[in-house]
């Protein structure tokens, strides 16, 4: 529908492209993209984007037949936006990288897919009732924080490749599905901190000693893991764990096993022992007491 070459910045806003039957905006090689309070709705393919840094602002791209965006060799911004329905919502290629914020995934068969060497940050968004979440390729790089997930069927996070960069889940909310994390990675950092994990058929599956920080997590009706995973196991310590999970391993006692007390969507009752039940008094899991919105990021 719209094909771009060598282009400078080009800003687009409040444009439609809808029900084409090749790709809807194809970018190849420019200096800025922006495009704000669009519309890219049943195309096969939304946007295509090549050698280019491209931002999305408050838009709506569903019901894509096979791949909503596709980043190659370039990087992409999503704020404020809506993926639903597509079948694939963001593929980044080799070498991409992307930063979402204030965006929903709903009802996407598949999330996103990186390839390798991908550095990925995600925050104060959501992805929810699909079958996968996000899929990770080799050296990949993932930061996310103060998201939600729920209702996805596989794990959410499945890191592929043997080699890792890093990936770093902190202030998350993850309910009903199939796994946390996955990882076939025997290198690089995971840190795990603060998130509220609920009623998960699923917890870790990873190699020993790949995880360095496990704390100040709730574990609720989320299945047991091994504790060889970590670097050290004095680094698993003030989460709070209900009912007890039957780890593997001798495994310091610093943690709660005790109800957290939930208030409605995860946030605490005022008696809940995880409001100052972790290290100095800090808060354990993602949310406080109701109404008080989420903490402000810890350094």
């Amino acid at each position: 529908a719209s094909y771009f070459s060598d282009m400078g910045t080009i800003k687009i806003n409040r444009d439609q492209w809808h029900s084409n039957t090749e790709t809807a905006l194809e970018v190849m090689s420019g200096r800025d993209l922006l495009i704000t309070n669009a519309r890219l709705v049943n195309n096969p393919t939304s946007g295509l984007f090549n050698t280019v840094p491209v931002m999305f602002e408050s838009c709506q791209i569903d019901s894509s037949e096979e791949v909503a965006l596709r980043i190659m060799n370039g990087s992409l911004g999503l704020s404020k936006s809506r993926m639903m329905a597509n079948h694939l919502a963001v593929s980044l290629s080799e070498g991409s990288s992307a930063r979402i914020t204030q965006t929903s995934f709903e009802g996407n068969t598949a999330n996103i897919l990186a390839q390798p060497s991908v550095s990925l940050s995600m925050s104060f968004s959501s992805m929810v009732n699909s079958r996968t979440g996000i899929q990770l390729g080799n050296y990949g790089e993932l930061e996310l924080l103060s998201n939600h997930f729920g209702l996805i069927d596989d794990y959410c996070i499945d890191a592929r490749g043997p080699h890792l960069q890093s990936i770093l889940l902190r202030q998350n909310v993850v309910n009903m599905t199939g796994g946390i994390l996955k990882s076939a990675s025997k290198s690089g950092v995971i840190n795990i901190q603060s998130n509220t994990f609920t009623n998960n058929l699923s917890a870790f599956q990873m190699h020993r000693q790949t995880v360095k920080h496990l704390d100040h997590n709730i574990f609720f009706e989320t299945p047991s893991f091994d504790s060889a995973i970590l670097t050290d196991e004095l680094n698993y310590r003030w989460n709070c764990i209900y009912p007890q999970l039957d780890l593997s391993g001798d495994v310091p006692d610093g943690n709660l096993y005790l109800n957290p007390e939930f208030d409605e969507n995860y946030y605490l009752k005022p008696q809940s022992p995880c409001l100052n039940g972790g290290a100095d008094g800090f808060l354990i899991g993602a949310l406080g007491a109701r109404p008080e919105t989420r903490p402000t990021l810890q350094p």
